[in-house]
């Protein structure tokens, strides 16, 4: 018996095995990590309880990252302004990033709050008003809350895009601050490619954000902080926000799929966002 041979052949044998296994862990590993079949993902949303009220955008979506500047209102013209939009304010400018106003004749918020009307309220009283689009109303902080939009599409929860109202004890609006992006444009190249927001969903679903039980009432597109370039210019990235139960607001990067923490209540002006990806050019 060639007992050389047939330990040549015992280690050929075990070589194309391991070979074999460590090709199957591979391709356990990548569909672990690819989107599941469309009914597989539907049977999984259904076992766990979550249901759709929501028209999902379906078809091809293209968009690209965008550049925007933080405005200077200090170098703003502001006695002009108070001769016009600005009439009846007493504003100030103790960031150079922010504007500050008080009001004086109160705006009536009350009780049986009428976006509509505050909406009117913003854009014949507030400076590029505009360009704002209502956020939330938050009876525990007494605050109103508005988000500059590019386009029709919201920025999210940025501090450098943001319109906050104040009211006192009357429910009444008595001052605001306000942070405007300027000079807001695209990216130079291409517009890319944005992951379904389907997979966004699903995205949720795996990372354990979207909970047993929860209604989908919204998905909709729009940007968030990425990069600063500088002290005043930032890259703003594509975003799907799907909103929970018509209160909770959850994002995932267009581009990549990840998982976004957003809180503008915890940046400062000038901070960089923690959620930073690749710029897709």
């Amino acid at each position: 018996m060639d007992w050389s041979r047939i330990k040549t052949i015992f280690i050929l044998t075990f070589l194309i095995l391991d070979i074999y296994l460590v090709y199957e862990y591979s391709q356990l590993r990548m569909n672990g990590s690819q989107a599941l079949p469309q009914d597989k993902l539907e049977n999984s949303f259904k076992s766990a309880n979550i249901k759709f009220e929501a028209d999902i955008p379906k078809g091809e979506v293209r968009d690209g990252n965008l550049t925007a500047v933080s405005k200077n209102f200090a170098e703003e013209n502001l006695e002009e302004l108070k001769k016009t939009i600005l009439k009846d304010q007493d504003i100030s400018t103790l960031e150079e990033n922010a504007l500050n106003s008080t009001l004086n004749k109160p705006f009536k918020v009350g009780k049986d709050f009428n976006q509509a009307e505050l909406d009117k309220f913003v854009r014949q009283n507030i400076y590029e008003g505009d360009k704002y689009g209502f956020w939330e109303k938050s009876d525990d902080s007494n605050k109103i809350t508005y988000y500059q939009k590019f386009e029709g599409k919201f920025l999210y929860k940025n501090v450098n895009g943001e319109l906050t109202f104040y009211l006192n004890a009357d429910q009444e609006i008595v001052t605001y601050r306000q942070t405007l992006f300027e000079k807001v444009q695209y990216l130079k190249g291409d517009k890319k490619k944005l992951i379904d927001p389907t997979e966004a969903i699903e995205n949720l679903y795996r990372n354990q954000s979207l909970k047993e039980g929860s209604k989908i009432t919204d998905v909709e597109q729009g940007y968030y902080s990425n990069i600063q370039d500088d002290s005043s210019t930032w890259v703003l990235s594509p975003a799907w926000r799907v909103v929970v139960d018509g209160k909770e607001n959850l994002f995932v990067n267009a581009f990549k799929g990840q998982v976004l923490s957003l809180d503008s209540e915890k940046k400062d002006l000038g901070e960089d966002s923690e959620e930073k990806t690749e710029i897709v050019e």
